[in-house]
């Protein structure tokens, strides 16, 4: 997925975390290794775009990561992310994402 959706030169940072997983004109080999090993988390893991708005070159969108972990247990997250395209590859990914939590019992809102 790494070399389909993201440039040769880009940058992915989640800012509630304030962790930079790769800065502008580093190597894709950094992020190839992150979402390789969050694969092997996962059972199943899926994401829906619940909401999105694009401007120019830019997109901001709000979905919903639905997955099953390897030891079973289910976790869904919400996030938004605002993604910056130059010639139809992400060169800026900020993604608003709480760290992941198990769910345990129904939210207040249900």
């Amino acid at each position: 997925m790494v070399d389909e959706i993201y440039a040769d030169e880009f940058e992915v940072f989640t800012p509630l975390q304030d962790i930079y997983f790769v800065k502008m004109r580093k190597s894709k080999k950094r992020w190839r290794s992150v979402e390789l090993s969050t694969e092997k988390s996962y059972k199943m893991r899926r994401m829906d775009i619940v909401w999105k708005i694009a401007k120019d070159n830019i997109i901001a969108l709000e979905a919903k990561v639905s997955a099953t972990m390897i030891n079973g247990e289910i976790r869904n997250r919400w996030f938004a992310a605002f993604l910056t395209f130059e010639n139809g590859k992400i060169v800026i990914d900020h993604t608003y994402m709480k760290d992941p939590e198990p769910i345990t019992s129904m939210s207040k809102n249900q």
